[in-house]
Formats: structure tokens, C-alpha cells, sequence
């Protein structure tokens, strides 16, 4: 009698915890569908169809709708040819917090030559974070110039400007340049706000011409900060601002 009914217990909660995973099953409220969009290429430098891009230019960018997958963001899926059909050797990276992928090209390689027609690709090798690739390669072409690009770059423009009055606690700081810049040149060791000597955290995005930095806590009230761009902030020529 005794083993029955362990029997007819071990019976019971069986069927009990079969019930309750069944009834996990069914429930769909917190239950997200997998995502199954391929992620599409946002915009370019140098822009498709471009003209009269410097043969000095060291960087390419592509950003994407998505966070993508760093490891798949290589030099077998963002390459340059130029003219189309010579490959340009560079390296890849990816900045996380813009969805950037760079390719910059070897600084003791020769620059791009003379009025050609460059070939910028991101191939179905770069795939976002749940493993989808592009839908189709991704191609863009543009056209160099006969010169170099020896011009430095500016800041066209600072929101909150120097010595402003009345900026709240809160605020972001943008920045605005005449030409679009090197993204990996654009960080916290580069653009950064102090209070005296002491540097004020924070963090730093750049996308198209505009940087922008955001406070990680409120700035004290009445209290006198500055804010500084340095000439570690180039352009894709490798420019760099004239002065901090």
C-alpha cells in the first residue's frame, strides 16, 4: 500500500507540472518574435554619385539602421576600389554608439588617383546582431578630384556657445563643423567640458557634421564651465582643426 501511494503522489505532481508548462506555454504576453529584418545601409561618406572628392581622403563610413555585428564588419565586407576594380587597402571598425562602420585607408599608401570613379561596397558579409545580413550588397561610387584636401577644418558653431548665460543644468552641447570629420577623432579625449581643472563626465556621439556631447549628471548652478575642441578632431583628410 505504501509504494501505491507513492505511486498515485508521484502520479499527481506530474501531471500538475505538465499542466503548469503547458499553460507557460500558451502564454504569449511577454513573448518577443524574433527579428528577422535585414538591416540596410543609412548613409555614406563620401555621398553616392559625390564629385570632386580629395585624393587625400583616408576614410570611408557607412552607417546602418541597426546595431550590427562587429566581428562581421570586416575588410571582407566593406571594401574600396578605386579606380572600380582596384582594390584600396585599409582596416575596419565599427563605433558602436553611432552604428558606424569605418574603413580607414593606410596612411603610407599612395593617395587616390586623379579624376576616377571609386567603388565603395558592403557586401552580405555584415550582418546585424540577431545574425541578418544586408538584403543585397550595398553599392555607392564617387568621383576624385585632381588636388588634395590641405584645407583645416572649423567649428561652424557651438549650441550653448562660449560664456553662454542661462544653460540649463541638463543640457546637451553640439557642435557643429564645416566639413565632415573622422569619427574616431571625435571622443571624450577630444571634445570634453571642465569646471576649473576638473573634467566633467560625459559622453560623446558624432553623426554627419554635428557632435554632440551629453552630460552623464545636472552641472552645478551659477558655476562657470568650458568647453573644448582640440586638434586631435580631424577630417577624413586627416586635417586638423588650425587650434584647440
Amino acid at each position: 500500500m505504501k509504494n501505491i501511494k507513492v505511486r498515485r503522489t508521484c502520479f499527481i505532481l506530474g501531471f500538475i507540472l505538465s499542466a503548469l508548462l503547458i499553460a507557460g506555454c500558451g502564454k504569449t504576453g511577454n513573448w518577443t518574435p524574433p527579428d528577422t529584418t535585414a538591416p540596410t545601409a543609412t548613409a555614406v561618406f563620401p555621398l553616392n554619385n559625390a564629385e570632386n572628392v580629395a585624393t587625400n581622403t583616408k576614410i570611408i563610413t557607412v552607417a546602418f539602421s541597426e546595431t550590427m555585428n562587429p566581428a562581421t564588419l570586416t575588410t571582407a565586407s566593406v571594401k574600396l576600389s578605386c579606380p572600380a576594380g582596384t582594390p584600396v587597402i585599409g582596416t575596419v571598425a565599427y563605433l558602436a554608439a553611432e552604428n558606424v562602420a569605418t574603413l580607414t585607408l593606410q596612411s603610407v599608401a599612395p593617395d587616390l588617383p586623379n579624376n576616377a570613379e571609386c567603388a565603395a561596397t558592403v557586401t552580405t558579409n555584415a550582418k546585424d546582431l540577431a545574425g541578418n545580413p544586408l538584403a543585397s550588397d550595398y553599392v555607392w561610387t564617387f568621383n576624385t578630384s585632381e588636388t588634395a584636401d590641405s584645407i583645416a577644418p572649423k567649428v561652424m558653431g557651438v549650441v550653448l556657445v562660449n560664456e553662454a548665460a542661462g544653460m540649463c543644468v541638463n543640457d546637451t552641447i553640439i557642435a557643429t563643423f564645416s566639413e565632415a570629420m573622422n569619427p574616431d577623432t571625435i571622443n571624450a579625449t577630444t571634445f570634453f567640458l571642465t569646471q576649473g581643472e576638473t573634467v566633467v563626465s560625459g559622453d560623446v556621439a558624432y553623426s554627419g557634421v554635428t557632435a554632440v556631447f551629453t552630460l552623464d549628471n545636472n552641472l552645478a548652478p551659477d558655476t562657470p564651465y568650458t568647453v573644448t575642441i582640440t586638434t586631435g578632431a580631424k577630417d577624413l583628410a586627416g586635417n586638423a582643426l588650425a587650434g584647440d
